[in-house]
């Protein structure tokens, strides 16, 4: 019996004994059982209790984590770029000069923009830089790797 059903029969069963209780109308065996469930039932209360307690207590933290990263990242493209992280809502992440720009710390690049920048990167020749685009509709979408675009624009952290 899966524990939502035994949970079910138990409440059931409990609400049954519960009003022979009141009236004294149990017998030893019943009562017995009365008191097993009401038991079992407060187990099966608790552990429901203390798992809804543990996925509360994790999001935060995973939460927490993500915003730390998101941040760290701001900084050192930041850092990077000679730019300025603003962090707040509504504003860009980092600016810098003529460029505005939102980060994302992400664990997986899309695969489609993975797969397109590393072909590009395949293909292209000894002076050229590797692009992707992606376009869809009217709208199109140039992705470029972080070194090259610091190459072409220069890196504030080496000196340049």
């Amino acid at each position: 019996m899966k524990l939502k059903e035994r949970k079910e029969h138990v409440i059931n069963r409990v609400n049954e004994l519960s009003d022979r209780y009141i009236l004294g109308e149990l017998s030893t065996e019943e009562l017995r059982e009365y008191g097993e469930l009401r038991r079992e039932l407060e187990v099966i209360i608790n552990g429901e209790l203390v798992e809804e307690d543990r996925i509360k207590a994790e999001k935060p933290r995973e939460m927490r984590n993500r915003r730390k990263r998101g941040k760290a990242t701001e900084r050192k493209i930041a850092k990077d770029i000679g730019g300025k992280r603003r962090a707040g809502v509504g504003q860009e992440d980092v600016a810098a000069g003529m460029f505005s720009i939102e980060t994302k710390h992400v664990r997986h690049f899309m695969t489609r923009m993975e797969a397109g920048l590393n072909q590009a990167f395949r293909l292209k020749g000894n002076e050229q830089i590797a692009l992707y685009v992606e376009k869809c509709g009217r709208e199109a979408r140039v992705y470029l790797n972080w070194r090259y675009w610091l190459d072409l624009h220069g890196s504030k952290a080496e000196g340049k």
